[in-house]
């Protein structure tokens, strides 16, 4: 409440103060300490508006004194425990005056001021609250005045709808419709009116749309929505999850759909709200769909089968025999049984969307071989035979193959596949396979073969084996499957002990040739014979006396093993005839038949001239070996990679060198048994490999050195052998004659060879299909150089393909095209000139087009040029390459089929290289131009069928074009191209 001015005045007297009222009062106690407001008068109780009037308190025991008018707190600051304060309201007015006490008690009292008004009634405030609503909420129309003695409300009819006396109110109106209301204040002076006015706002509207309406699970989806009489939009998904919250206006937001149902949207406003939704189906999202199976996958037994899917409601699983699982899970696992075709069949549904995934199982319905037995043991083997059975029990079998390895097939016809046995003739040990089948494929099973083998003889010799008279002897065996041996001596049994299956006896002095038998026997107690050794008398002989690895020159320093064997002996020894230096003795007569040493070489270079003596009481015999200590380069390994080879195959030859004994890396040279040297830059000279392409066959092998060569001397050289086969070559290949005037009519097919072994003919269809099974083969050497037969060639099988073949497998192949009743043009010219050749004319001048055409039943004559580049009708093809190995295939349009020799065809190759082929599919372009008809071997270029621009042609382009009319008409262009 306004107030016109207010004064303060503090003082410790008054003068004619009049007391108009005073209510309230003094907190009753009988503490003298308590708070007391001794006073609180007005000097005047009535007052004209504009006049004031004056507040005189006082107090005692108050800490803090507060003066409110109308229950408003006047100031901020506390007024002193007594005074005079002058006030002039605008209207009645209650003054309150409170004291607290220093126990926070409050006493107060009040004081009222009656103002008459001066003047007409003025409106101070008229208002509606809300002043926009909806049609039919409650509105409050609020007023204040002053000096009016009434007021009342008028509709906008005119009508009275409230009358009240207040200064201020309200009163409550619910317009259905915008109106403006009139608040009119009277009093004796006149009235005053003021207008409030109520808009009612419309309701709001919306529209809500989706770019699709049914998308696969999390595709982004674009919601959009128009909206009036709004100031709020929100939009929720059919979760109930906030998508969007935002002001009352259009909009568009992207959502990714992992829910089906509605998506709604909300527009808030004045007039209320409104909603509008759009409904988006969803397909589920199958991520993982499994089935496996631990064991037989037979139908009825359990696969684990696990899924996940996304934004479905529910899943059901089906294996083909009906639904076997149902469930809300969207993911998870369960053990199901395997319909009778392996195949599980998920469905996953949203609302009324399903999507639909497959799964499978592998069924082994093939044979199931449960078991497979044999009989009773037998021995086998090194021409011994045994019998014994075999069994078995199969489910599922329609028939059954039994192979015995070695032996074969075993004859089981009148077996039953399912349990049955049968006897078996058994050659040796090995293997024994049951193959069972029926309609959906074979099982095999594979045992051992039910044999103990025969008793074998790995060493079975004398040493010595030859002695002199009363010398010992002693006998050495080493046998394989024999559980007890017997030796006998000239026929009568030596003590050994049975057991003693690999071992020795010591035979004291003989004193003549004496021969020795070896018995051995299996576990079923079968004898086996060894062949008889003979021990004879008279001195040895020295068989060999050799290098380990056949070589002479050693590194200096090194050592070398040799190796020796000799027939009988009692001593054995090496010298050094150089030096006079025994290098080993022995009298071990083991050793002594065959043995080894290992020879230290001098640190020198030296040549080494070794004598091996071996000697009994009888004699003895002796050989030589010269080697060479040396400290130049030695190559240690020298080895190819492979032994055979074709001509222009490549060798990897790899070495392992030691430098000399200064350590000077050695230079390496390689060079083959042609003088040809290969370079060996940029290789490690110790140890290192390079590959080499071999030029050049050779009936023999062919024989390539290394050499390593340093400032010490001497050089070393190893050499290899590889045997180098040539290259097949079809050096002829006719047909006469060239084509067959009818179907089946014999030509006789001739060709010539180079470095074949074999030769086969096979039939080729006009497709180009080469035909599996050959028409005629040969590995006679005669007729694979050189060599004729007869082909009956048809329209659909008109060519042939000759392949020639060399030891290695090494082929090399010739088609030769043959035909059947071929259209050809003969001759085509422009005023006497042969196509392809150029033709100038002057404008105006006649020309003269003549032809001559061969077993053809039409021919067509083309005189315009158009240029289908020009053309958005023709299409533009795009070879493999823009190179002149660029090729195409055009498919014919439906309906376009194309004669030509004798065939019917539905499509072509065209290439870059100017021509068109017809019967291949052209995987080899043929680049350079040759005379036509093309006389050579090489395939693809026998493929050339059309050739108008026959050249090494590149970077241009290729269009084609079909019209239709009387006779259709293909037209390929080249164009651009260089």
């Amino acid at each position: 409440m306004a107030l016109l001015r207010r004064i303060l005045v503090i003082s410790l007297a008054f003068s004619s103060i009049f007391v108009v009222a005073g209510c309230g009062g003094d907190k009753e106690t009988q503490d003298g300490s308590e708070v007391k407001i001794l006073e609180f008068v007005a000097d005047r109780s009535e007052i004209v508006e504009g006049e004031s009037a004056t507040l005189q308190w006082s107090t005692a025991n108050a800490v803090s004194v507060i003066l409110l008018e109308n229950g408003i707190r006047l100031g901020s600051e506390n007024l002193p425990t007594e005074g005079l304060l002058q006030v002039a309201p605008l209207r009645d007015t209650t003054y309150r005056l409170e004291a607290k006490g220093a126990d926070r008690s409050v006493v107060s009292r009040e004081v009222t001021i009656s103002v008459a008004p001066m003047g007409p009634p003025v409106i101070e405030s008229f208002e509606a609250s809300p002043s926009e609503t909806r049609s039919g909420n409650a509105v409050a129309l609020r007023w204040r005045v002053r000096r009016a003695a009434s007021v009342e409300i008028l509709d906008p009819g005119g009508r009275v709808l409230h009358q009240d006396s207040a200064a201020e109110g309200e009163f409550e109106v619910k317009p259905s419709s915008t109106s403006t209301y009139e608040l009119r204040a009277k009093n004796a002076y006149g009235s005053v009116s003021a207008e409030a006015r109520v808009e009612i706002v419309a309701a709001p509207r919306i529209t809500l749309a989706a770019s699709e309406r049914k998308v696969p699970y999390g595709k982004v989806v674009n919601l959009s929505w128009e909206v009036e009489n709004a100031t709020d939009v929100y939009l929720v998904d059919p979760k109930g999850k906030v998508l969007f919250e935002g002001p009352g206006e259009n909009g568009n937001i992207d959502v990714t759909v992992e829910s089906a149902g509605a998506y709604r949207a909300t527009a808030l406003g004045i007039g209320g709200e409104a909603s509008a939704k759009v409904e988006i189906d969803v397909e589920p999202l199958i991520v993982e769909f499994t089935a496996t199976v631990h064991d037989s996958a037979r139908p009825g037994a359990m696969a684990l089968v696990e899924w996940t899917v996304l934004g479905a409601d529910r899943v059901s699983i089906s294996n083909g025999a009906g639904a076997v699982h149902e469930t809300s899970k969207t993911e998870g696992k369960a053990s199901l049984p395997v319909g009778f075709g392996g195949f599980f069949e998920i469905r996953a549904y949203a609302g009324s969307v399903v999507v639909q995934g497959n799964t499978s199982i592998q069924i082994e319905t093939k044979p199931l071989i449960r078991s497979l037995t044999t009989g009773p043991l037998v021995t086998a083997g090194q021409g011994v035979a045994g019998v014994t059975t075999i069994g078995w029990e199969i489910d599922g079998a329609s028939k059954i193959a039994l192979v015995v390895e070695p032996g074969g097939l075993v004859d089981t016809t009148s077996k039953s596949p399912r349990k049955d046995e049968v006897q078996v003739l058994f050659t040796a040990p090995g293997k024994v396979t049951l193959t069972a089948f029926n309609h959906a494929g074979q099982s095999s099973v594979t045992i051992d073969s039910p044999v103990v083998p025969v008793p074998t003889f790995d060493a079975f010799f004398a040493a010595p084996s030859r002695v002199a008279p009363g010398e010992p002897v002693e006998i050495h065996w080493d046998t394989s499957d024999a559980v007890r041996v017997v030796l006998e001596q000239d026929g009568v049994e030596v003590g050994v002990d049975p057991s003693m299956v690999d071992g020795f006896a010591e035979i004291e002095a003989i004193g003549a040739p004496s021969t020795f038998v070896l018995r051995a026997y299996n576990a079923l107690d079968f004898e086996a014979v060894s062949e008889p050794i003979t021990v004879q008398i008279g001195p040895p002989n020295s068989l060999r006396f050799d290098t380990a690895d056949g070589l002479r020159q050693y590194r200096a320093g090194s050592v070398v093993d040799l190796v020796w064997a000799n027939d009988g002996g009692s001593q054995l020894t090496i010298t050094n005839t150089l030096t006079g230096q025994v290098v080993h003795t022995t009298s071990d007569p083991v050793e002594i038949r065959n043995g080894s040493y290992v020879l230290a070489l001098p640190e020198e270079q030296t040549e080494i001239p070794l004598e091996l003596v071996v000697s009994n009481g009888a004699g003895s015999d002796r050989r030589t070996l010269e080697l060479m200590a040396v400290t130049g380069p030695l190559v240690v390994d020298f080895f190819t990679d492979v032994t055979e080879i074709t001509d222009g195959q490549s060798v990897l030859f790899s070495w392992v060198v030691q430098p000399d004994v200064d350590g000077n890396v050695p230079t390496l040279t390689l060079v083959d048994d042609q003088g040809v040297e290969y370079p060996l830059d940029g290789v490690d000279p110790l140890q290192g490999s390079k590959r080499f392409t071999i030029r050049g066959w050779a009936a023999t092998p062919r024989v390539f050195t290394l050499t390593a060569t340093s400032s010490v001397p001497p050089s070393n050289s190893r050499s290899v052998e590889v045997m180098v086969y040539g290259v097949p070559t079809v050096d002829h290949l006719t047909a006469d004659p060239v084509f067959a005037e009818v179907e089946g009519q014999p030509v006789t097919i001739e060709w010539e060879t180079t470095h074949g072994v074999s030769l086969a003919l096979f039939p080729v269809a006009r497709s180009g299909e080469v035909q599996p099974v050959p028409f005629f083969t040969t590995d006679d050497p005669a007729i694979v150089a050189q060599g004729s037969t007869t082909f009956q060639p048809t329209k659909n099988v008109p060519h042939l393909r000759l392949v020639v073949t060399n030891p290695l497998g090494t082929s090399t192949e010739a088609d030769l095209r043959v035909g059947v009743d071929p259209a050809t043009i003969s001759s085509f010219t422009a005023n006497g000139v042969e196509a392809p050749q150029q033709v100038d004319l002057l404008y105006g001048e006649e020309l003269t087009l003549a032809w001559d055409i061969v077993r053809s039943t039409d021919a067509v004559l083309l005189e315009e040029f158009i240029d289908l580049s020009q053309r958005p009708t023709a299409t533009k093809l795009n070879p493999s390459a823009t190179t002149s190995s660029g090729r195409v295939r055009l498919d014919f349009p439906p309906g376009f089929v194309f004669p030509y020799d004798g065939g019917q065809h539905t499509y072509v190759t065209i290439t870059n290289s100017g021509y068109l082929a017809f019967d291949y599919e052209h995987t080899t372009v043929a680049t350079e131009d040759q005379p036509m008809p093309y006389a050579g071997t090489t395939w693809y270029y026998a493929a050339v069928d059309l050739a108008p621009f026959w050249d090494a042609m590149q970077n241009g382009s290729i269009y084609w074009e079909l019209f239709e009319g009387d006779v259709d008409r293909l037209v390929i262009q080249w164009t651009g191209f260089q």
